[in-house]
């Protein structure tokens, strides 16, 4: 019995953003920019985690948007490969 198990819906550890992840992150822009109300000319995915959900994967990830700003996104990937950004956080790392 030394195999780990995973639990259905589990969210998985927090890993650097892959190329899957910087591409679906640069393929979702333009609705991040829609919902902050913001323009980005730098979005650059840094981290996520995953869950999975009964209609597909949820991914939470972390974009890097300025020198010191970030948001944090909820992306909902459908079985059908649609992308849909569920939620949107803007934050700013404190300046020491």
């Amino acid at each position: 019995m030394g195999a780990s198990v995973t639990t259905p819906h589990e969210i998985t550890p927090l890993q650097f953003a892959d190329e899957e992840v910087k591409t679906m992150c640069y393929s979702v822009k333009g609705q991040v920019e829609q919902k902050t109300g913001q323009k980005y000319d730098t979005f650059e995915a840094k981290s996520f985690k995953t869950q999975d959900l009964d209609h597909g994967t949820s991914y939470f990830i972390t974009v890097q948007v300025g020198a010191n700003e970030h948001v944090d996104m909820y992306v909902i990937k459908e079985l059908s490969g649609q992308l849909i950004v569920q939620g949107v956080q803007e934050f700013k790392e404190p300046q020491s």
